[in-house]
């Protein structure tokens, strides 16, 4: 990728992640588009904010990471593709919906695009009859950007983290320590993988640990 220009759309930690490990590859030229700047990002990446026509125009690689909004919906369209430099490489790992996949097939069918890397699709999974699997020079996979145990663990860790800071003013100081035991604990609970600790927020319901995801239980 050496002297190629990456595009980011959304520049939030996933898009600054990845657009430092593609300069690692030899990116010279760091483009971005989204709501506003990111001032702290992109100085980290030497990166220029600009409008999302000139971003289509301009980046030889382009990765999509931002959220799906109203604004966001379907903004890969076939105009979108029809702006973009017939050879480049576009990535989306955000959400399916951003791109409007019909759209998609026949940019690749026209060869608007050099090649497409798509880790989510509308509906997920695709049909195995679905017309993206026809097409030459895209690699499809079934979500699995975040797919290792680590990261998994360290969603869920996050989630009960989030639950526990929303429901922290109505928690007693006993509560409040448990929940310190719990964190403290909460690694061997992952590790064997059964719902060991169950910790009360106080009228929110039970929290139960398991492998991959964190489940609300009802009142108990």
């Amino acid at each position: 990728m050496t002297n190629k220009t990456l595009g980011v759309v959304g520049l939030g930690c996933i898009g600054e992640a990845s657009a430092i490990c593609l300069k690692a590859l030899g990116i010279s030229h760091v483009l971005y588009t989204g709501r506003h700047e990111r001032k702290e990002q992109a100085s980290k990446l030497n990166a220029e904010f600009t409008d999302f026509d000139t971003l289509l125009k301009e980046s030889d690689v382009l990765i999509v990471c931002c959220a799906l909004t109203e604004d966001t919906r379907e903004i890969f369209n076939y105009d979108a593709f029809k702006k973009m430099k017939s050879n480049v490489i576009f990535v989306n790992t955000a959400r399916g919906d951003i791109v409007q996949q019909d759209d998609l097939v026949r940019a690749l069918e026209e060869n608007l695009v050099g090649g497409v890397g798509l880790d989510v699709a509308t509906p997920e999974p695709l049909p195995v009859d679905h017309p993206l699997f026809k097409c030459k020079k895209r690699v499809i996979l079934p979500y699995i950007g975040s797919g290792t145990v680590e990261t998994r663990g360290a969603m869920g860790y996050i989630a009960i983290d989030n639950l526990a800071w929303r429901e922290r003013s109505f928690l007693s100081q006993s509560k409040i320590e448990q929940y310190g035991i719990f964190r403290k604990y909460r690694y061997t609970c992952y590790r064997i993988n059964i719902p060991v600790v169950y910790f009360d927020l106080s009228g929110f319901g039970v929290i139960r640990v398991t492998y991959t995801l964190i489940t609300i239980l009802s009142q108990v």
